[in-house]
């Protein structure tokens, strides 16, 4: 059994809407449960939650879009940016970890996520690559 990109972009738009919208309505909370609210200091964590936020819906949104489409090489250059937009994710999660100490279960759900949708997107751009 093939696992189906639509699968893959379906949860990862899931999970990004999630934690986009939680980082639009309550930065300070978010970054408060994942740990580095003690190195920003003021407005501008704040403000750049929100545009992290921002940034995680329009993210989801380009998912949701290609989940039905035909394979092309669009959609296999969209895989190879999401393998290095998690992969480039779990690096800077996991320097965070090593250099600062942040040890919190939301920060290793995050990391462990990451590195998860780093593999399943490597995963469909090799799958598909013959196509």
């Amino acid at each position: 059994m093939q696992l189906e990109a639509k699968y893959v972009f379906i949860i990862n738009a899931i999970e990004a809407l999630f934690f986009g919208m939680g980082f639009i309505i309550a930065p300070a909370m978010i970054m408060e449960m994942i740990g580095p609210a003690t190195l920003v200091v003021g407005v501008a964590g704040v403000v750049l939650g929100v545009h992290y936020g921002i940034t995680l819906v329009a993210i989801a949104i380009l998912m949701l879009v290609n989940r039905n489409q035909p394979h092309s090489d669009f959609r296999q250059n969209v895989f190879l940016f999401f393998i290095i937009l998690w992969t480039g994710t779990f690096i800077y999660q996991t320097y965070m970890v090593f250099a600062f100490g942040f040890e919190s279960l939301m920060w290793i759900i995050t990391i462990v996520s990451s590195l998860i949708f780093a593999i399943l997107y490597g995963y469909q751009y090799y799958t598909n690559m013959s196509s």
